[in-house]
């Protein structure tokens, strides 16, 4: 009988908590019950009366009714959205993974024995794609958040070609497996955007990594930075 404490674990408020809304309608119902009958025994010679007061009160059942849903509704879309976001992880965590998979590979193959500079640009990439993994673990166990609707977004300058060519160094040895060929146009003083950019790495790098994945065979990935009006348009073919 703790509504309060139900509706905080759902993230629901007071009028969105099913199991408070139950209660209430419960109560209107056997209020209602009581009042028409006495009602009813008072006005028996003006029947017009009654049925307004009953129409008024189905109209009031009404309303707590499609409070009750919306709240069912609300639970059911938290539900949905932690599915989503467990899944969208899971791909996230594939991907430093397989980076990780191709980097350890090539130091093991023994190609790099002659090259100090290689050796060490493989390792420094097997460190970022290991704290890449680290923040997507932080994500999983701060999934209260999705819960509360907020995404906990932090905007801050960003120089997005400098991001890009970041990210086309990490996905280089994916690509060199795959026989695909990454290339990077971007047009000359394009403006720093504000954004997060943790958020705009995970999703310029979920198309590089789809993109270079689905390819059968060789290809190519083109990557396009351009300036579209006040906006900056990122084009990955």
């Amino acid at each position: 009988m703790n509504f309060a404490k139900q509706c905080r674990r759902y993230g629901l408020g007071l009028w969105q908590c099913p199991s408070f809304l139950v209660i209430i309608i419960g109560l209107i119902t056997i209020s209602a019950m009581l009042a028409i009958y006495f009602i009813a025994n008072k006005y028996s010679q003006e029947p017009e009366i009654a049925a307004l007061i009953i129409s008024g009160v189905t109209a009031l059942l009404m309303i707590i009714g499609y409070f009750i849903i919306q709240g069912f509704n609300r639970l059911a879309e938290v539900s949905q959205m932690k599915s989503e976001f467990v899944s969208v992880a899971s791909h996230q965590l594939r991907t430093p993974l397989s980076s990780m998979k191709w980097s350890l590979d090539l130091l093991l193959s023994g190609r790099f024995n002659d090259s100090e500079a290689q050796r060490l640009e493989q390792l420094k990439m097997l460190k970022e794609n290991n704290q890449r993994m680290i923040d997507l673990v932080n994500d999983l166990l701060d999934v209260s958040r999705i819960e509360q609707g907020k995404m906990g977004l932090k905007p801050e300058e960003i120089d997005l070609p400098e991001l890009i060519e970041g990210l086309i160094k990490e996905y280089a040895s994916l690509a060199k497996a795959s026989n695909v060929n990454l290339s990077f146009e971007s047009e000359n003083n394009l403006p720093k955007i504000l954004s997060d950019p943790k958020r705009i790495r995970l999703v310029v790098g979920n198309l590089m990594d789809n993109a270079i994945r689905y390819i059968s065979g060789r290809g190519w990935v083109k990557i396009i930075l351009k300036k579209q009006n006040h906006s900056l348009r990122c084009e990955i073919e």
